[in-house]
């Protein structure tokens, strides 16, 4: 992100740092919204940013390994299941 992107969230966090050290609250709460309308729009950019990447971020050297598998069921738990329907019965 460039400065310029992060001019208006600077601003608003100063605004904020600075009214907060008078007694005005009307201006206080008044600089919080917009502080918190200056992130909103802060994060609708980041946002942006990143679904705009193509997704070709991994890494070469990563660990992952792509494998197949498959599960097997274990005899007792088959058994079990057959005695349990027997039971309902």
């Amino acid at each position: 992100m460039s400065d310029e992107d992060k001019a208006p969230l600077t601003a608003a966090v100063e605004k904020v740092r600075q009214l907060s050290m008078g007694e005005d609250i009307d201006q206080i709460t008044a600089a919080v919204d917009e502080l918190e309308q200056t992130a909103q729009a802060f994060s609708k950019t980041l946002y942006e940013a990143s679904s705009a990447d193509d997704g070709d971020d991994v890494s070469e050297d990563d660990d992952a390994i792509d494998a197949e598998f498959e599960v097997q069921e274990d005899d007792s738990d088959v058994t079990h299941e057959e005695n349990d329907a027997d039971k309902e019965e």
